[in-house]
């Protein structure tokens, strides 16, 4: 059996945005933090609500659901069309 854990975002989005319409590679956000329970992240949001920046983007907030242990992008990267990553450089060590 998986846990449901909550995961706590802040966006720059105003009160009407929909989340189907939204491009979220496009949209500022900050994670604010991963929680055990909806009623934690909740409170979370309620702490920050009325700190700056926060308070700019009240219609900002969204908890996403997430299966603990669960890993997605079994098939690779979505939409990587770019050029191959160089290969990582290994530090001299003199």
């Amino acid at each position: 059996m998986s846990m449901i854990i909550f995961e706590l975002w802040h966006y720059q989005l105003g009160p009407d945005a929909d989340d189907d319409e939204v491009d979220w590679d496009e949209v500022n956000g900050l994670r604010i933090g991963i929680f055990s329970t909806r009623a934690l992240a909740e409170a979370a949001i309620e702490a920050r609500r009325d700190k700056e920046g926060f308070c700019d983007w009240p219609g900002g907030w969204r908890i996403w659901d997430c299966d603990l242990d669960e890993a997605g992008f079994e098939d690779g990267f979505p939409g990587w069309d770019g050029p191959e990553p160089a290969p990582p450089t290994r530090p001299k060590l003199h």
